[in-house]
């Protein structure tokens, strides 16, 4: 009889174990985990009584373990949202400065605009005559600037 419940109760604490993982399910672990663990603590503080203590037990046990499982679930959703709010506040303030501080840098010609990287290419210089005087045509090699 009892070998029946613990496999039924193992089976339960896996699928809660298993779920909790899963953010839309998290709340609903805490809370049965509260609960499960309220219920067991109510029946063991109603062993060796009357009937009606012990299921009076496990329902206070198990409505206080659920409301616990509620409240540190809360806590712990706060916390790790207190900590997001944090880090991407202070992120946005860096990025902001970081930007004001580029933008001033570039219109009071602080900071000139380096080129990205500069090119050798040769270009051909055609014969021209200018003034009388002919100038064969030949190659020019010629730095770019991109």
């Amino acid at each position: 009889m009892y070998g029946n419940k613990i496999f039924t109760f193992m089976n339960l604490a896996l699928i809660v174990i298993v779920v909790s993982g899963c953010a839309s399910f998290k709340k609903v672990a805490y809370h049965a985990a509260g609960a499960g663990l309220g219920t067991g603590a109510g029946y063991f503080y109603g062993e060796g009584k009357d009937d009606d203590i012990k299921q009076q037990g496990m329902m206070l046990g198990g409505a206080g373990g659920m409301l616990a499982g509620g409240m540190l679930y809360g806590m712990q959703t706060k916390e790790n949202k207190s900590q997001y709010d944090k880090g991407y506040s202070k992120g946005y303030r860096s990025a902001q400065v970081n930007v004001a501080r580029e933008n001033w840098q570039n219109n009071t010609g602080k900071k000139e605009k380096q080129p990205l990287y500069s090119k050798f290419i040769k270009v051909k210089v055609p014969k021209r005559e200018i003034n009388g005087v002919v100038y064969e045509g030949h190659y020019e090699t010629v730095e770019t600037l991109q």
